[in-house]
């Protein structure tokens, strides 16, 4: 995976992205996990690993009812699913950006990865802000729960659906924030289901790229099915999701 590094300030807009692998490595998306950088002090180590553990509220009931176009999904989603930019610092130049989804009105859902070891997660939705913090999470699997710390309220997403209930074939769409570009929708197909791990992953035709981790995989009803977290840059279309159901498990 990546992470895209930048000034917060510039993150937070829509300026350059320059996109480096942290740990030096090949610019693949798909493998590797990221470790805290070498230059960080122990003491922010053991700082940024000690959060305290918090049960996420239920899980959202789907929603039934007729399908949606592009369209209608993204009016219906578009304001549960935030840009994060997490760092040390708010004048720091090492920036891990990426999306999150809210699933009710204090907590979002992200991948681990996208806020790795950095004591500041900040969220942008169009000239909207946030003050956020890891509150659970497992980073082995790569699933973390933000919430909000300074008293706004978000707009959870309509509903969610488990992974068994999930059909190879049907269609789904992403919305995230790919390169920096926020509120990216696109459309593709649930193409298969696997399992990493003990752990359910939804692949899908659906377009992601940097910037797009921790981002909502939803159905044709607008119901999160899952949080999009890696790409195979190997083949083409090979685009994983976490399911949604694994944040509850």
């Amino acid at each position: 995976r990546l992470v895209e590094a930048q000034p917060v300030g510039a993150a937070l807009g829509l300026g350059q992205v320059e996109v480096r692998s942290r740990a030096g490595e090949p610019l693949l998306f798909a493998q590797g996990r990221y470790a805290l950088s070498q230059e960080h002090p122990a003491a922010l180590q053991a700082a940024a690993a000690q959060r305290p553990s918090l049960a996420l509220p239920d899980m959202p009931a789907p929603v039934p009812g007729r399908t949606m176009d592009a369209r209608g999904i993204y009016a219906a989603v578009n304001k549960s699913v935030w840009m994060i930019a997490a760092a040390d610092r708010l004048t720091d130049s090492d920036v891990n950006l990426g999306s999150a989804v809210a699933v009710s009105r204090t907590h979002m859902l992200t991948n681990c990865h996208v806020i790795q070891g950095k004591l500041i997660i900040l969220g942008k939705q169009e000239k909207r802000y946030l003050r956020l913090a890891r509150v659970a999470g497992d980073d082995g699997s790569d699933r973390c729960i933000l919430s909000v710390t300074d008293g706004s309220r978000l707009q959870p997403v309509p509903g969610a659906r488990a992974a068994k209930d999930i059909e190879i074939g049907e269609r789904v769409f992403t919305l995230g924030n790919p390169q920096g570009l926020e509120a990216t929708i696109a459309e593709g197909i649930v193409s298969g289901r696997r399992q990493v791990d003990r752990l359910a992953y939804l692949q899908t035709t659906a377009p992601i790229s940097q910037g797009s981790s921790g981002g909502g995989l939803f159905d044709a009803r607008g119901n999160l099915i899952g949080i999009t977290t890696s790409s195979v840059t190997t083949g083409q279309n090979l685009n994983l999701a976490i399911a949604v159901s694994e944040f509850w498990n």
